[in-house]
């Protein structure tokens, strides 16, 4: 049940990133990615019921399940229920069977193997799609306004996959740290990967997004201050971003300066970003204990504010919809899957012949830090990933345990979390 469980969760990833029911329209008519949502909850139901799997009692799994009540409790409060029940609750369901999928299918250290590469995969063709398109066909996709009506092209998703270029950007950078981390398995890693970065970054160039590049620090960032070379590495970033800088198109310089100069021409649409982060904690106090409903972000912001963009902080989103209350137990979520992250690197330090599992902690903890800073320039409380890196942390932390690691053995506590120190004979 669970094979079958995990082959249909491979085809739904497939089919769900590179939108197949957008592209043949037998299955969209059909409703293949619904068709293919329902079938796995049934096994996943029918697996926990014939103790096929274990209860979760992770504090990452207690603290979403009490994020999912909160969200069904005060779906009466809310200023818009009907809005929720229609659109933020179907969308918000997307979101967490990532969670649960995970966690439930995602069994063996292969699978998880297999499901990292299916995912890596998918995201390349997300990112080489439109790459292809722009060389072949001038293919952009999206514009920006620069100042004073001004635009510049920007690549986007590929006509279809409806992500913007912002949402490209992020593409590009969730799969650098997975890209990285496994080149310490195999050769074959190695090559792939140094095959894929020059095109990948080319990609980031040509989306012209400032919080890609943000979050592309962030994943440097991340590896230097888990790498034993920090000097060599800081050396090398550095030399490696003045040459790229100083190969950039003019408009791309001035629009990455703008991040920090704010006399620059592209620095208007930064300062409406920044205000429009500030206007979302104001939208917010319109309904502070349990918020206007999730999947009301843009609902919200424009009958409060008359602003036509949404909430581009995720932080100000999640306050928007859930309240400060809906926010405070988001934030117990965050804080959870950061402590099981922290526990599952103590652990797989004491297991140095497991080089897949090492890369994979590795790159699912600067996976995860990335999307922290990168929470400060999106939205996504009802997206995939923070779900995805909660099943993530979830099923290594399981497969360390279960592996290695027997219950009787003596135990520390991270954060207030108590984990297994030693390894059984």
């Amino acid at each position: 049940m669970k094979e079958l469980g995990f082959k249909l969760y491979l085809l739904f990833i497939a089919s769900w990133f590179l939108h197949l029911p957008d592209r043949i329209s037998f299955l969209g008519t059909i409703r293949f990615d619904f068709i293919l949502v329902i079938i796995l909850i049934v096994l996943l139901v029918l697996s926990i019921r014939s103790d096929e799997t274990h209860t979760d009692t992770s504090d990452t799994y207690k603290s979403l399940l009490v994020l999912m009540i909160y969200i069904l409790v005060t779906i009466p409060f809310v200023e818009w229920p009907g809005s929720v029940i229609r659109y933020g609750i179907p969308n918000f369901i997307k979101g967490i069977v990532f969670f649960f999928f995970t966690v439930h299918f995602v069994n063996t250290e292969e699978k998880l193997k297999t499901f990292i590469w299916t995912f890596l995969i998918v995201q390349s063709f997300r990112i080489l799609e439109p790459l292809y398109l722009h060389i072949t066909q001038g293919y952009w996709g999206s514009a920006a306004m620069i100042s004073n009506w001004e635009f510049m092209d920007r690549l986007s998703g590929a006509p279809h996959d409806i992500v913007n270029p912002n949402g490209l950007a992020y593409i590009v950078v969730s799969v650098i740290p997975f890209l990285y981390y496994l080149t310490a398995v195999s050769l074959k890693n190695k090559v792939i990967f140094a095959l894929t970065i020059p095109m990948y970054l080319y990609v980031l160039v040509l989306t012209e997004s400032r919080s890609g590049i943000i979050a592309l620090m962030a994943v440097y960032a991340g590896i230097v201050i888990k790498s034993r070379k920090k000097t060599l590495l800081v050396s090398i970033g550095v030399l490696c971003a003045i040459l790229f800088f100083v190969k950039l198109p003019y408009e791309t310089k001035i629009r990455y300066l703008s991040i920090i100069d704010p006399t620059t021409v592209h620095s208007d649409t930064m300062r409406g970003r920044i205000e429009g982060m500030k206007q979302s904690f104001d939208i917010a106090m319109h309904r502070p204990i349990v918020g206007h409903g999730i999947g009301t972000n843009g609902e919200a912001t424009w009958n409060v504010s008359r602003w036509s963009q949404i909430s581009h902080i995720l932080f100000g989103e999640v306050a928007i919809e859930l309240g400060y209350v809906g926010l405070i137990i988001f934030l117990f979520f965050l804080k959870a899957i950061i402590l099981d992250s922290i526990a599952n690197m103590q652990l797989i330090r004491q297991r140095e012949e497991s080089k897949d599992l090492l890369a994979l902690v590795n790159a699912v903890q600067v996976y995860l830090f990335m999307n922290l800073v990168f929470a400060f320039a999106s939205y996504g409380l009802s997206s995939y990933e923070w779900y995805l890196i909660a099943g993530l942390t979830v099923v290594i932390r399981n497969l360390i345990v279960s592996e290695c690691y027997d219950v009787s053995n003596s135990q520390v506590d991270v954060g207030g979390k108590v984990v297994i120190e030693e390894r059984t004979s």
